[in-house]
């Protein structure tokens, strides 16, 4: 749930590229996710405000978005760390370490759910997901899928349930 709700703030600001990254390194004890967008970007004060519970960019009569305090709190929790980069303009990075044999780390949850539900949000934005665990890797374009489809919209639930079919099978093919 993490991942879909840091990717929908991507696309509130209006990203066209979302990558998300997510890494796990066994030998290292160490999960590391980053979600890289080419957003409207932050400034200092937007990104120091954005790490506080409290504070929204969205109408308060809106859901509030919790996401970035939440992933904060959990990598602290972690025995890990969040770094917050934003360029106004130019988009934003996020990245958040974990210790990955952390009591309270959670598991990955629903990965090719989140994406595809990310896709389903806004099919015109590029999506680039890339899982790794140790030296197995499986990375996602959407682009390369726009081009197979033709025609098909991206969004179309039969497509949005082979991608999420697709990621959930080879993310478990990776953990192998």
């Amino acid at each position: 749930m993490h991942i879909l709700d840091l990717g929908n703030n991507s696309i509130s600001a209006g990203a066209k590229n979302i990558e998300i990254n997510l890494i796990k390194n066994d030998q290292e004890d160490l999960v590391i996710l980053e979600l890289k967008d080419d957003g409207k970007g932050m400034s200092e004060e937007t990104i120091r405000k954005a790490k506080d519970p409290f504070y929204s960019t969205k109408d308060r009569g809106k859901k509030i978005g919790l996401g970035i305090p939440f992933i904060k709190e959990l990598s602290e929790l972690c025995n890990g760390k969040f770094e917050i980069t934003s360029e106004v303009g130019k988009g934003t990075i996020l990245k958040a370490t974990f210790q990955k044999s952390n009591w309270d780390l959670p598991p990955d949850g629903d990965l090719g759910g989140a994406i595809s539900g990310l896709i389903a949000a806004d099919p015109q934005i590029n999506y680039r997901f890339c899982y790794k665990i140790n030296k197995n890797e499986l990375k996602f374009d959407s682009i390369d899928i726009v081009k197979e489809l033709g025609n098909v919209p991206l969004n179309s639930p039969e497509v949005l349930e082979w991608i999420k079919d697709y990621l959930n099978q080879e993310i478990s093919e990776a953990r192998k």
